[in-house]
């Protein structure tokens, strides 16, 4: 059960670290043009609360333990960023992640077309691991999953931005546009010696500062390492060496959807064609727990 979670929280951290970062360059100066101010109550009235639906697996998953500590996490993590998240579901089979901004964003000058362009572009690059959580959910509560629905609320409860990602989502050409003007690095080591690669490292850390993980991006030769460590009070050292494995597993098997288009990404963005990436997991005083190498195929 436990395992499960993990592996969904993993996953809505890699999302929302995306598209926090996707978000940022939303500026008031940026356009002459004002946001649509579309307001949460027409979605609100198609939601499915757990007093309205009964018996399904949908219903039952909403009412468990496991939504209710999925939101915690979540909530908890980004905290520090203005940000909560909370689950809402649509019968028969939509589930909806919502992320509210604690403070109200100011989006004066902004079309509805500008701030979608900025999510849109976050949601292609973590859609692949979106439907591998459709996948998931489907398997793991036997939930007849079709879609995902993330929705960005502003503090005033209107929607910033929607998307649904079902399995058969296309991204948009957004992403592409991004691409052509990004800067191109000589070798991995020196994107990781790069302003970006701190400032994502820094972001990343940002997101998991409640979670009792830090994060570091190295090279090893061609290879992108991923360096998690975990926190003693989390007591991850102390569990059987094979549940612990297990769990590790678990948590990089729910991000290997999303590999691919990263493998896709740094040759696009930055001219690097990647051998491998590496996630290495260690205790807070740096003894390694677990190692694995995705191959780029």
């Amino acid at each position: 059960m436990k395992k499960r979670i993990l592996a969904l929280a993993m996953t809505l951290t890699m999302m929302l670290s995306i598209a926090a970062c996707g978000s940022k360059p939303v500026d008031r100066n940026d356009s002459d043009n004002r946001t649509d101010d579309t307001k949460t109550e027409e979605s609100l009235e198609e939601t499915t609360s757990q007093d309205e639906e009964e018996g399904s697996a949908l219903a039952d998953w909403y009412n468990s333990d496991d939504r209710k500590t999925l939101e915690d996490t979540i909530s908890g993590m980004f905290e520090s960023q203005g940000l909560t998240f909370f689950v809402e579901i649509e019968e028969p089979d939509t589930i909806i992640y919502n992320y509210k901004y604690t403070e109200q964003l100011d989006l004066e000058g902004l079309t509805q077309d500008d701030i979608n362009a900025n999510f849109d572009a976050s949601m292609d690059d973590v859609a692949a691991t979106v439907i591998s959580d459709i996948g998931r959910y489907q398997s793991s509560y036997g939930i007849p999953l079709t879609t995902i629905r993330v929705i960005y609320l502003n503090a005033d409860d209107s929607v910033v931005y929607s998307k649904d990602i079902t399995e058969d989502y296309e991204s948009s050409s957004a992403s592409d546009e991004g691409s052509s003007s990004a800067a191109a690095y000589d070798s991995l080591q020196a994107w990781v010696d790069s302003e970006e690669a701190a400032m994502a490292i820094q972001e990343s850390n940002d997101v998991l500062a409640s979670s009792g993980m830090t994060v570091n991006i190295s090279a090893d030769g061609n290879v992108l390492v991923y360096e998690y460590y975990l926190s003693d009070d989390l007591g991850i050292s102390e569990l059987p060496e094979d549940q612990m494995e297990a769990s590790f597993e678990s948590t990089v098997e729910s991000q290997k959807a999303s590999i691919t288009s990263l493998f896709e990404n740094f040759e696009s963005l930055y001219g690097l064609k990647l051998e491998a990436i590496r996630y290495s997991y260690f205790t807070e005083g740096g003894e390694e727990l677990y190692s694995t190498d995705i191959t780029n195929e």
